[in-house]
């Protein structure tokens, strides 16, 4: 995962095969249960909560070489 700062916090954005780019920002986990992840899933644009141990094993997949991608400013 690549760590950007958004609005003054940070942000982790990962490319997963299925899912494309999602992010991930601490700060939206409000009221999420222990074993969930908030992430926001950039096409179509919406958030939708995951297991957090399915997501976190496909998130130490994604490598930095995917994150070339994520170059360009987006508007969330």
């Amino acid at each position: 995962m690549k760590q950007f700062v958004q609005n003054g916090s940070n942000v982790w954005v990962a490319l997963l095969p299925k899912l494309g780019v999602v992010v991930y920002d601490p700060q939206s986990q409000v009221d999420v249960p222990a074993n969930r992840v908030r992430l926001y899933i950039r096409d179509p644009e919406r958030m939708a909560t995951f297991v957090k141990d399915f997501v976190r094993d496909r998130l130490a997949e994604s490598n930095d070489e995917d994150s070339e991608q994520f170059a360009e400013p987006v508007e969330f």
